[in-house]
């Protein structure tokens, strides 16, 4: 993965600049950080979860997250990208945990974020913790391939 400055991740270890490369380190972590339109995510509830996620026509990415947890905050901006990289392939939702206990419980997750991939109902892919765009990326790829 490249960096916004073109620095390839492994590039600094081959001899770049040491400060060049914190330098852009930096930048990408706050490229990260950076708001990114929500408007496509799908909001789920304990009441919508079966509708909205089992019995979807195509798969659904769910992130369980909370509002008081720094990880899925930082987590929204590539999430925010997956909702736009897959439009139309894919379906990504959020449920947050201290809403939505039954679901949190029925799955008993533990800890978030949690990513969670269903298709055709079931869980075919799962993650646990802060994840970027392109672990996101190559969770949804290998399990839908």
């Amino acid at each position: 993965m490249a960096s916004i400055l073109g620095i390839a991740n492994g590039d600094c270890l081959r001899g770049r600049d040491a400060a060049f490369c914190r330098l852009a380190s930096n930048i990408d972590l706050i490229k990260e950080s950076l708001p990114v339109s929500q408007a496509n995510l799908l909001k789920v509830t304990d009441a919508s979860f079966s509708e909205q996620v089992l019995q979807a026509s195509g798969p659904v990415l769910l992130k369980f997250e909370a509002d008081w947890c720094g990880p899925c905050q930082s987590m929204k901006p590539a999430v925010g990208e997956i909702v736009d990289d897959y439009a139309g392939r894919l379906t990504v939702a959020s449920l947050d945990i201290d809403a939505n206990p039954q679901t949190t419980s029925r799955y008993a997750i533990r800890g978030v974020p949690t990513v969670m991939l269903f298709k055709d109902g079931q869980v075919v892919a799962q993650k646990v913790g802060l994840a970027r765009k392109v672990e996101l990326a190559a969770l949804i790829d290998s399990a839908l391939a």
